[in-house]
């Protein structure tokens, strides 16, 4: 399975199928939940048995191909690992008919769902494609030199950049001063190369968010030799990395990352107070909605759970928090049976990134049923 990408977000958004056959499957791999073959075997035929109970209420061409889409998730189903590598804790499933299909893997579950309707179920895939999944840890000393990439919940060394600075100590004919200062002058040029190297690893990757390692030393070095946009992507450090086992990497990167994202849900929620306070964004959940209508949004904010009623003009595709004439073309707007989800993909497709709030926050959007945006202008 591949692993998605916000295009592919973007591509699956725009799909609206007259005929109601977009199918939509989630899967809790985590092991905690299903630890065993057997309990897999039992979540994907329990995902099929609802495909085909919806199946059962087609007709014609719609179910043709409803059940072509079907037909593609069961056979990928059945032939292959869903689990994969250790790191896979949930998959995500788009089918429809002969045209559509996309199996991806999830680093961290999206629980359990399936759907089918004229839109895909995004907002679990959305959510995950939002957080930090990607760390890119610099390692570095006077003659440790590594790039590592955390990617979706497995480490992946890039560079090997290690140098053995020469030692003359047994070589004779140098004073201690003169090779101390060629051996800190040595150390500081690895640095520095590291450093570099760094900086090209990180804009070939998209610029993700850095780690430093190494003494407090070296990472102020580092620190100071980072260009602009490297060294405003650094989100922590951690110290010499040689007493470190792979688990224990791991497990402070995805820690490092989790406060990252508190961070950013923090600046998110500050700024949509302040968009309100200021009055460019009126509140409640039809200002939301009205705002992603006209594409003014760049970020949609959601509180956990399942959300608001979501109405749709089937003329224009306004969306509203009622039912009403729609101002623009004069349909009748009625109530979308995807609700939210429908909402979600709108959003997508015109550019806007999708948050859920913690648990902590969740009560932030308490006043727009918990819908939120974060207009650009």
């Amino acid at each position: 399975m591949s692993t998605f990408t916000s295009p592919l977000l973007q591509t699956l958004a725009q799909v609206n199928d007259e005929d109601d056959a977009a199918i939509s499957v989630y899967l809790d791999l985590d092991p905690s939940v299903t630890p065993t073959r057997a309990d897999m075997a039992s979540r994907v035929r329990s995902a099929v048995d609802r495909l085909e109970t919806a199946s059962d209420r087609r007709s014609g061409e719609a179910k043709r191909t409803f059940e072509d889409g079907v037909d593609r998730v069961h056979r990928f189903l059945g032939e292959q690992d869903l689990r994969g590598g250790a790191e896979v804790h949930g998959a995500a499933l788009f089918a429809l008919g002969c045209e559509v299909f996309e199996a991806l893997p999830l680093w961290r579950s999206a629980g359990d769902a399936v759907t089918a309707g004229g839109r895909f179920a995004l907002r679990r895939l959305a959510v995950e494609d939002a957080r930090t999944s990607q760390v890119l840890l610099v390692i570095a000393g006077r003659e440790l030199g590594r790039v590592v990439l955390l990617r979706d919940g497995r480490l992946i060394e890039l560079v090997d950049a290690d140098q053995e600075i020469e030692n003359r100590h047994h070589q004779g004919g140098w004073a201690a001063s003169k090779l101390q200062r060629y051996t800190d002058r040595q150390a500081e040029l690895h640095l520095a190369a590291v450093v570099e190297i760094a900086e090209r690893t990180h804009a070939r990757l998209g610029q993700p968010p850095i780690v430093l390692a190494g003494t407090a030393e070296n990472s102020a070095v580092m620190r100071g030799r980072l260009g602009q946009e490297a060294s405003a992507a650094v989100i922590g450090e951690l110290p010499n990395m040689r007493d470190f086992d792979e688990a224990s990497v791991l497990r402070e990167l995805t820690a490092i990352a989790e406060r990252h994202d508190g961070e950013r849900e923090r600046a998110m929620l500050e700024r949509h107070a302040e968009q309100l306070g200021r009055g460019e964004l009126a509140e409640g959940l039809d200002a939301a909605l009205i705002a992603i209508s006209e594409s003014r949004v760049q970020t949609l904010l959601l509180a956990p759970g399942p959300g608001p009623e979501v109405c749709a003009c089937p003329q224009c595709g306004r969306l509203s928090d009622r039912v009403q004439v729609c101002p623009l073309d004069g349909s009748f707007i009625v109530v979308e049976p995807m609700g939210l989800e429908l909402a979600v993909a709108e959003a997508i497709s015109r550019g806007a990134d999708v948050w859920q709030l913690s648990d902590a926050n969740r009560d932030a959007l308490a006043a727009s049923a918990g819908v939120g945006v974060i207009t650009r202008y």
